[in-house]
């Protein structure tokens, strides 16, 4: 399993299937969370269901 702040600087993945709905990804060039459509299967670990999520796991932590 990835430490939990290591999956904040995986690129942001759709996934391969096509039941999208809006989730969070964390840019780590510009230190902010940002909307992506998930496709609902493969992906990686860098998705949260809300913006809050993500700041709080991801914004202004190393990996």
């Amino acid at each position: 399993r990835q430490h939990r702040s290591c999956l904040c600087i995986l690129p942001m993945d759709e996934g391969f299937c096509y039941r999208y709905s809006l989730f969070w990804y964390y840019n780590m060039e510009s230190d902010d969370c940002r909307p992506f459509l998930y496709g609902g299967c493969g992906g990686n670990g860098n998705r949260f269901k809300t913006r809050y999520k993500c700041e709080r796991r991801c914004k202004g932590k190393t990996c």
